[in-house]
């Protein structure tokens, strides 16, 4: 990882907390908080109720944790890895209205659909050296398999700060298997398209994603359920709950800027790394997102009114 990078990695990080944080007198104070004050100063969002995603059940036996990572099973000292079920009901969402490039995007509920997906947790095995700030990854499925990029190349970040990661199959392709679109060579590339459950049914067997429709309600799901801690985050509750997302995931979290976050409010910011002219295209009950779709499809802006900061760090 560049010395570029590490230095808009922490930039990201303490920008999204610090605009989140909900102090209206910053500007006034003598000296800037320093970055465990930030991460420590509790978000104001607004969040609206709804359906949170049960993450009781944690995932154990087979072969153990499997993610198609460049680094797999690499954490920093003091880190822990545990894998949970992420389990409810989730809404589908359709377009109300044309999808403008202006990012001005109204979505729509549509029919629910219940889910068991994977959602791994990295954090502090010590609660006391936790930040307070959650990173949750849309993991991202264009090599076949659920990838972590974004913990791949903030791990050592992530670990200085005291940060917990969380990766989310938000896509049924991770879970369910499906067509590949990038071939890439390494660890994973032997399954890809399989999907978790044919990987380790041992394992994986029970889960059970019902297509892509319903991702982004399942991510908001997953996102509410952080916030209230528990023992996934070592029964501490976060001050910050921040998506991350890279390449098919990034045009992913413009979907969910644009459209989701306006109605769920669910992240107190955005990490968007290396979007394409587009978001991941919207998609009804039985279709599948069409990946390619997303750099070839209109282009659009990330919309300009949020009430959370979003960092675009572009790198592709």
């Amino acid at each position: 990882m560049s010395w570029l990078k590490r230095v808009a990695v922490l930039g990201a990080v303490v920008a999204l907390t610090a605009c989140s944080s909900g102090d209206d007198d910053a500007s006034e104070s003598e000296a800037p908080p320093d970055e465990t004050t930030i991460a420590a100063t509790p978000t104001t969002v607004e969040r609206p109720a709804g359906p949170v995603a049960d993450v009781s059940e944690e995932l154990t036996g087979g072969d153990g944790v499997f993610i198609g990572s460049s680094i797999p099973g690499q954490l920093e000292d003091g880190y822990v890895e545990r894998e949970y079920v992420a389990a409810g009901t989730a809404a589908s969402y359709e377009a109300a209205q044309e999808l403008t490039s202006d990012g001005q995007w109204t979505l729509a509920l549509g029919p629910e659909a219940e889910y068991r997906t994977r959602m791994l947790v990295r954090r502090p095995e010590n609660p006391e050296d936790f930040s307070g700030v959650v990173l949750v990854e849309w993991l991202n499925v264009s090599g076949g398999v659920d990838a972590d990029p974004d913990y791949v190349t903030n791990r050592e970040e992530i670990g200085r700060q005291g940060h917990a990661w969380v990766g989310v199959s938000a896509q049924a392709l991770g879970v369910e298997g499906g067509p590949v679109l990038v071939t890439v060579e390494g660890p994973g590339t032997e399954v890809a398209g399989k999907g978790l459950k044919a990987i380790d049914a041992a394992r994986y067997g029970s889960l059970a994603h019902p297509g892509d429709a319903f991702a982004n309600d399942i991510y908001t799901q997953v996102a509410r359920a952080l916030h209230e801690g528990g023992p996934p985050l070592g029964d501490v509750e976060p001050t910050h709950v921040i998506a991350t997302g890279q390449s098919q995931s990034a045009a992913a979290l413009v979907t969910y800027i644009n459209g989701v976050q306006p109605l769920t409010h669910a992240f107190d910011g955005f990490f968007v790394h290396s979007r394409g002219r587009s978001g991941l295209p919207v998609v009804s009950p039985g279709e599948s997102a069409d990946m390619a779709g997303s750099l070839r499809g209109p282009s659009s802006i990330v919309r300009t009114d949020t009430d959370v900061p979003v960092f675009v760090f572009q790198t592709e």
